[in-house]
């Protein structure tokens, strides 16, 4: 063995180590061009299907500045929408959605997603576009009015027939 064995062994190596590094990150930059570049075809073919529907395309990439507080601190965020549209003078908001899971409402972040879309814009609904599909869903989350509805119903009946009865009681029915 030469004395340059050892010093070339670890050259080899760290070479190696950098080299596979950087295919690594290529890789990854790869990876996320051809995301941007499947969401915004996915982006492109959802505005045409609207148009097709009869929307108005209004805005895309809708950006809001919201907040929120974490342990009495205000923190700040950001929140995009990718398509603000109208039809019948009605707003909504649009998330566009390309692949297998994502399009599904029932995934966990595309669900979480539209919840804050529909709390943080000021529109008068929410639609998912799934661009694999090329198909539009309306998203409508109940309110909590809507659920304790029936109960406010039944409540106030109940008022209604004691007022009644003690109607009446007083004056002798």
């Amino acid at each position: 063995m030469s004395e340059w064995t050892l010093p070339a062994a670890i050259a080899g190596l760290l070479l190696g180590a950098l080299a596979s590094l950087w295919i690594k990150r290529a890789w990854a930059r790869a990876r996320m061009r051809r995301r941007f570049r499947v969401a915004r075809s996915g982006e492109v073919a959802a505005e045409q299907l609207l148009r097709k529907r009869g929307f108005q395309i209004l805005d895309e990439q809708v950006r809001r500045r919201e907040h929120l507080f974490v342990d009495g601190e205000r923190v700040d965020y950001e929140v995009r929408a990718d398509l603000l549209v109208s039809r019948w003078w009605r707003t909504y908001v649009v998330e566009v959605k390309t692949g297998k899971s994502a399009p599904n409402p029932k995934t966990t972040a595309t669900r979480r997603q539209l919840r804050e879309y529909a709390e943080i814009y000021d529109a008068d609904g929410l639609l998912l576009a799934d661009m694999s599909a090329g198909r539009l869903h309306e998203i409508r989350f109940p309110s909590r009015a809507t659920r304790w509805a029936p109960l406010g119903m039944m409540a106030m009946f109940l008022v209604g027939v004691m007022a009644g009865g003690g109607l009446m009681l007083l004056f002798g029915g």
